[in-house]
C-alpha cells in the first residue's frame, strides 16, 4: 500500500510540475527522481521483480517504472548537487554506515541528466549562511 500511495505522488507531482512549467511557473523542489541506480535515494526499488515469478510483483515493478518514465519526460533545468566528503557526510550521519554514505556520494555524481539540464555543483561543508548564498547564486544565475 505504501508503495502504490508514493508511485500516485509521484505522478501527481509530475503533473502538477508539467502544469507548472507550462504557465512559466519556477518549480523548485529539494528532490528528483532517478532512475539510473535502482535502490539509490529517490530510485527505483522494484527493478529486481521485472523477471519475478509472480504476476503481481512484475506488474508493480512495470508501474513503478512507467511512473519514472513520466517523471523523466519533464526534467529540471537546473540541479544543485551539494557536495560533501565522506567524513563530513558520517558526521553528519553517524547511524548511516560508512560504507553506504561513500557509495551514494559516489553514484550521485555520476547521475547524468539530460543536455538542456544545468548542473551546478556546491560545496555544502562550510557554514549553512555560506552554501544558502551559493545556492541563491546558482539560482538567480540561471533564471
Amino acid at each position: 500500500m505504501l508503495m502504490r500511495i508514493t508511485l500516485a505522488a509521484m505522478r501527481h507531482w509530475a503533473r502538477q510540475v508539467r502544469r507548472a512549467r507550462g504557465l512559466s511557473l519556477i518549480v523548485l523542489s529539494d528532490r528528483f527522481p532517478q532512475s539510473q541506480f535502482p535502490g539509490l535515494n529517490d530510485g527505483p526499488h522494484l527493478a529486481h521483480w521485472h523477471d519475478d515469478r509472480s504476476a503481481l510483483c512484475r506488474a508493480a515493478a512495470r508501474l513503478e517504472a512507467a511512473t519514472f518514465r513520466a517523471v523523466e519526460r519533464c526534467p529540471p533545468d537546473l540541479v544543485i548537487r551539494l557536495r560533501v566528503s565522506a567524513h563530513v557526510a558520517l558526521q553528519r550521519k553517524p547511524a548511516t554506515p560508512a560504507v553506504q554514505l561513500r557509495r551514494k556520494i559516489e553514484l550521485a555524481t555520476q547521475i547524468a541528466y539530460p543536455d538542456a539540464t544545468h548542473v551546478v555543483d556546491i560545496g555544502a561543508e562550510s557554514a549553512l549562511e555560506h552554501v544558502l548564498l551559493d545556492v541563491k547564486r546558482a539560482i538567480w544565475g540561471h533564471v
